[in-house]
C-alpha cells in the first residue's frame, strides 16, 4: 500500500506462492521455522521503533505467520501441524505477556485458532478454518496500531527474503545434482536445506 520507492530494495513474493517448492508442508516448514528461528534468536532491534518491546515485536511476527498458515490448504502433514501449533502456542504467550496485547478478544481468536489447529491436526489436516484481517489487529491509539502493523510488515518482508534465499538455494542444488548426472541419487538436499538456509540467511 506505501510507495513502491520505498520498499525497492525488498523481494515481493508472498509465503505461499510457489507450488514449485514441493507442496504447502514444506512452505509451511519454512514459515515456521523462520518465525521459530528469527524471532528465537536473533535481535531485530535495528528493524523496530525503539519504544516497540521485543514480546510486542516477536507477538506481531507470530500474527503474521500464524496468519499466512492458517490460510493454507489443508494439505500438511501432522509433524507440520505440530509445528504451527508450537508458534501460535508461543504466539499466545506473547499476547498473554504484552501488557499491550491484554485484550480478552485476541486471545479468544489465538486459543481458537489453536484449538482450530489441533482439530486439524486429530483429523489428519482435513478440518478447514478461516479467520478474519480485522480480527487481527489490535485497537489501542492510531500511532500504536500503525507502528504494529509496520512490525507486521516487517515480518512479512522478513519472511519473503527468508524465503526468496531458500528457493535460490535449492535451485542452486537442483541444479549441481542435474549436473552431476548420477540419476540415482535422490534430490534429499532439496527439502532439508529450506530449513538450515532459513538460518543463515541474512537480513538487510
Amino acid at each position: 500500500m506505501g510507495d513502491s520507492s520505498e520498499e525497492d530494495h525488498l523481494p515481493h513474493f508472498d509465503i505461499f506462492t510457489y507450488g514449485e517448492l514441493d507442496s504447502v508442508s514444506s512452505r509451511a516448514v519454512i514459515a515456521v521455522y523462520f518465525a521459530a528461528r528469527h524471532y528465537g534468536d536473533h535481535d531485530i532491534s535495528e528493524l523496530v521503533p525503539t519504544d516497540i518491546g521485543p514480546v510486542t515485536t516477536a507477538a506481531a511476527g507470530y500474527w503474521a505467520i500464524a496468519r499466512a498458515l492458517t490460510r493454507a490448504p489443508a494439505a500438511a502433514n501432522i509433524v507440520i501441524y505440530s509445528q504451527i501449533e508450537a508458534c501460535v502456542q508461543n504466539l499466545l504467550l506473547c499476547i498473554k505477556t504484552c501488557s499491550t496485547y491484554h485484550d480478552h478478544s485476541q486471545r479468544k481468536l489465538v486459543e481458537r485458532i489453536l484449538n482450530n489447529l489441533r482439530a486439524r491436526k486429530k483429523a489428519g489436516g482435513s478440518v478447514k478454518f478461516k479467520f478474519v484481517d480485522t480480527d487481527l489487529t489490535p485497537s489501542h491509539s492510531n500511532t500504536k496500531l500503525a507502528r504494529r502493523l509496520a512490525c507486521l510488515d516487517i515480518a512479512r518482508q522478513l519472511a519473503r527474503i527468508t524465503l526468496r534465499d531458500a528457493i535460490e538455494k535449492s535451485d542452486k542444488a537442483q541444479e549441481e545434482n542435474a549436473s552431476d548426472n548420477q540419476g540415482e541419487e535422490d534430490n534429499e538436499d532439496g527439502a532439508i536445506d529450506l530449513l538450515s538456509c532459513a538460518s543463515t540467511s541474512t537480513y538487510t
